[in-house]
């Protein structure tokens, strides 16, 4: 009998980014919840960072600020934020599980919102 995966440090929203634009046409950054528009909302259990994730991270131009795992959801993609609390992370790795049962988010984070 395969052990289920427990995720028990919390809730995650996977949100995709509401594009405004300024008076001039930019794309204005995030700055509250009100500028996400959430497409799932998952529990997760967070992840130690290994030293090969750290190395990962550093060879892509990026930190590691949390590593979590999720439940596999084929849609989720690093295009999108994930927001946890008030903080917003961009994600950028997603991996999967051999038996596509959970995900790996390595996210970054990227600012608090309101």
């Amino acid at each position: 009998m395969k052990r289920l995966d427990t995720f028990n440090s919390g809730v995650l929203s996977v949100c995709e980014s509401i594009k405004a634009r300024s008076s001039f046409g930019a794309v204005q950054n995030v700055t509250s919840a009100d500028d996400l528009n959430a497409l799932y909302t998952l529990a997760y259990s967070e992840q130690t960072k290994r030293e090969r994730d750290l190395d990962f991270a550093q060879s892509k131009g990026r930190s590691l600020d949390m590593k979590v795992k999720t439940r596999y959801v084929k849609d989720i993609t690093s295009d999108l934020k994930v927001l946890i609390g008030t903080k917003l992370y961009s994600i950028y790795e997603v991996d999967h599980s051999a038996d596509k049962r959970t995900l790996f988010l390595y996210l970054e984070l990227e600012r608090e919102v309101d």
